[in-house]
């Protein structure tokens, strides 16, 4: 039942009268009647008959999917690649073309507009696109033309794609209305997205409606990502239209997520990292509105904030990296797309760590590692839900036994005297400390050794000179307390004042 109610409201989009509705009727209890369409298909099928049933795509070169006549509706895309090239789902670009456009409606790298984000492969079961195993992409979203429909793919990688299979499913003979709106949708990406700017999801003029997006966010920074508002400006509206309640509401989980979940209209299907809000993890996240499509007369702006928890970290030097695609029908002409990323600029890679020299809070997990005492030593960025570090994250020193070490660096923009506070880490399991800047012992007895779990805790380091650029944090396990299980240790952040 829910998998009939749900094509059956997509088919709604197009707000066709009832006597077209025939068209895109999908109800179970009506598969009596007959209908006034014929379908068809263009496929990568062999002509000779042979299993040979796959196309090629040289670098530099674009295959011709489909050319259809009108009038007709897509209603149905697969495609499945086989690829030597590691990022083919990003250097893939998907284009369609309605009526005889010279700029696209739609135009997108072929991953990213079946849902799969960061060149990644993993399930998708949302109600317009769905993606099985293995790499198994389906579009359902139906795509009305008049005169000529054109479906083209471009290999914008350096490898040639060796195996390119793809059914297009379409309706002829149909008979459309007289008000038709036709399929958008349009890649976009910020890496990494200014902060201080709102990342842009899509925006149009003209009359029609969003029918939704899917959103791949790489973190750079750690700590949960998803608190920005989304925000839907419609017909010239100075302020939002609609505004939400941070970007995990939109997307209709809440608390942070803690699976991947794939539901009809909204999922995140990609959770990828072993600590979810640790640097270089993944996500991907969709909200499509087949059942409420936000509906425009003149224009329409679809933006979402990509700032921190409030109070978290005001002086953020960089936030992660996003892309998206973002789907909506309208009437022609559209206007055109601002030029797509080259296909080196769609690999997202994680932006260098640079702590902000202005910043009075220096953030543990941000400053860069420039030397241990042993390789085997490690330390990596640990965030935990229910512990109230500064931005949500620690940089966490897994020392092992007396004497291991580690030197942190973080940066100043002028040199001088400074009141410098350590925020550091206090657990059941971790060692006492001593704490040096610039070679300079500050501290040397810290135990950090905490029966009732684990906290945050300041320490006065007191007047402290510093450089202009690199100062080095180093923090030595020296020992533990009689009642501690294990010698590690945790920077949170340095305050400088």
């Amino acid at each position: 039942m829910q998998r009939k109610i749900t094509l059956a409201l997509l088919a709604a989009l197009l707000v066709i009268p009832t006597a077209a509705r025939s068209v895109l009727d999908t109800d179970l209890s009506n598969l009596w009647e007959l209908r006034d369409f014929a379908v068809d298909r263009i496929s990568s099928t062999a002509a000779d008959g042979s299993n040979h049933d796959w196309k090629t795509i040289p670098p530099g070169e674009t295959l011709v999917l489909a050319d259809l006549p009108g009038p007709g509706m897509i209603h149905h895309i697969w495609v499945t690649i086989a690829s030597d090239d590691p990022m083919h789902l990003k250097n893939i670009v998907l284009r369609m073309y309605w009526d005889g456009e010279t700029v696209p409606s739609v135009q997108a790298p072929i991953g990213d507009f079946f849902g799969l984000g960061h060149g990644q492969v993993y399930f998708v079961n949302s109600a317009p696109i769905q993606v099985g195993s293995f790499k198994g992409m389906n579009c359902f979203w139906p795509m009305p033309y008049r005169k000529r429909a054109l479906v083209t793919a471009e290999n914008q990688g350096s490898v040639e794609c060796r195996s390119f299979y793809y059914y297009v499913d379409y309706r002829k003979k149909v008979k459309l209305p007289k008000k038709v709106a036709t399929f958008h949708a349009w890649y976009n990406q910020a890496y990494p997205a200014d902060r201080q700017t709102d990342y842009v999801i899509m925006e149009a003029v003209g009359k029609g409606h969003y029918v939704g997006t899917n959103l791949s966010v790489q973190l750079n920074t750690p700590g949960w990502w998803g608190e920005g508002d989304d925000k839907i400006y419609i017909d010239g509206s100075p302020a939002p239209s609609m505004k939400g309640t941070g970007s995990e509401d939109y997307f209709c989980g809440a608390w942070c997520y803690r699976d991947a979940f794939t539901f009809p209209y909204f999922g995140a299907p990609l959770l990828k990292a072993g600590d979810l809000h640790a640097r270089e993890a993944l996500w991907n996240v969709y909200r499509y509105h087949i059942l409420d499509p936000i509906t425009f007369e003149k224009d329409i702006k679809v933006h979402i904030e990509t700032g921190a928890w409030p109070g978290t970290n005001d002086r953020r030097p960089f936030t992660n990296n996003y892309s998206s695609v973002g789907y909506w029908y309208q009437t022609e002409p559209h206007q055109a797309f601002p030029p797509l990323p080259s296909a080196p600029e769609r690999i997202g890679k994680v932006i260098a760590w640079e702590t902000d020299p202005v910043a009075p809070v220096k953030e543990g997990e941000m400053m860069p590692v420039r030397a241990k005492s042993a390789e085997g030593v490690e330390i990596a960025p640990q965030s935990l839900g229910n512990v109230r570090w500064s931005m949500n994250t620690q940089q966490w020193l897994k020392f092992t036994a007396p004497g291991q070490w580690a030197e942190l660096e973080f940066r100043m923009d002028k040199a001088g005297p400074r009141n410098v506070t350590l925020v550091i880490t206090n657990a059941a399991d971790y060692g006492i400390a001593k704490v040096s800047i610039n070679g300079r012992v500050l501290e040397s007895n810290v135990d950090c050794y905490r029966p009732e779990g684990i906290a945050a805790r300041r320490v006065a380091l007191g007047q402290v000179e510093l450089l202009e650029g690199a100062n080095t944090l180093r923090i030595e396990v020296v020992g533990k307390n009689p009642a501690s299980s294990g010698y590690l240790l945790g920077v949170d952040c340095v305050r400088v004042e």
